[in-house]
């Protein structure tokens, strides 16, 4: 997220060819934002992960209802959540240690994890989640968002998690699985590469869940084949299939899926197939979204 002044914001539109109106309209609204707040937020892969995919933050919106919701200048549709570098930077620690752990499990299974799971499953699963859980507490866990502001997909997700920890009698570990609901929801909430994808391809059959992350990654998909690995030696256990099935069972799937502005802000990211169409399929449809709902797009 770059602060942007009036004059890099006016170098920023020399270069760009769009229909002068359509732009000098644009530039108007953005030069009238930078007068009343002093600069303006750039975000510079709010659209895509590709380049030039910036927008320019036309105001955060916190309604009463709940949610975060970030508004761009040139754009109609809602992004859900809003850019904090802070809290992006104090969550990369965890989502890498949990990745770590995931890869290391996954690269010595019949050493390292499937002894110990199939006679001590029950300790094997709660020490990692306490393993998880510590790491978020030790920093990421400061910048929390209160219930109300996650948006509806993270709060279904935290809806689930304390679902099933009131079932559990022993109140530490009831409380660790309470905040492991939260990191995953602060993942989710604040990482739109995961939040996407997780929202894409989520399916309560676990197999299917996975299948088509694996199908649809584009970019890192190994990371996708370590979890396939874990995943299928987890499901040695007969107690975690039907515990992992009854969990994914709770979920509302209207609140996790992709809708219309989820879909629009998935379109120019090449690194996964959403909806199982390929970039160039995603890129004329948003071509076609963007002439019918009159937006600007301008490259930043």
């Amino acid at each position: 997220m770059n602060v942007i002044s009036n004059k890099k914001f006016t170098d920023t539109l020399k270069s760009d060819v769009q229909r002068p109106k359509e732009l000098e309209e644009f530039a108007d609204k953005i030069h009238k934002h930078i007068e009343k707040h002093g600069s303006i937020k750039l975000d510079e892969n709010i659209f895509g992960d590709d380049y030039n995919c910036g927008g320019y933050e036309e105001e955060v919106i916190k309604p009463e209802e709940g949610g975060t919701l970030t508004r761009f200048y040139g754009c109609s549709y809602l992004y859900k959540g809003e850019i904090d570098n802070d809290t992006i930077d104090r969550l990369a620690p965890v989502k890498r240690s949990i990745i770590a752990t995931i890869s290391l499990l996954a690269s010595y299974p019949f050493i390292l994890f499937v002894p110990f799971l199939l006679i001590w499953k029950d300790r094997v699963l709660k020490e990692s989640i306490r393993w998880i859980v510590r790491i978020y507490r030790a920093d990421a866990i400061k910048k929390q968002l209160p219930d109300i502001r996650f948006n509806v997909a993270e709060r279904e997700v935290i809806r689930v998690f304390r679902l099933f920890a009131d079932r559990v009698k022993d109140s530490y570990y009831k409380n660790e699985i309470i905040d492991l609901g939260y990191l995953v929801a602060m993942i989710l909430q604040f990482d739109s590469a995961y939040r996407f994808t997780f929202q894409d391809a989520f399916s309560k059959d676990i197999r299917t869940f996975i299948k088509t992350l694996l199908e649809r990654e584009n970019g890192i998909r190994i990371k996708w084949v370590w979890v396939s690995v874990v995943l299928n030696v987890l499901l040695l256990s007969r107690k975690i299939r039907r515990f992992i099935r009854e969990f994914l069972n709770e979920f509302d799937e209207r609140k996790i899926w992709l809708d219309e502005a989820d879909w629009y802000y998935c379109l120019r990211r090449n690194r996964y197939n959403y909806g199982g169409f390929t970039y160039e399929e995603r890129m004329r449809i948003k071509s076609w979204i963007d002439r019918s709902k009159g937006h600007t797009v301008i490259d930043i």
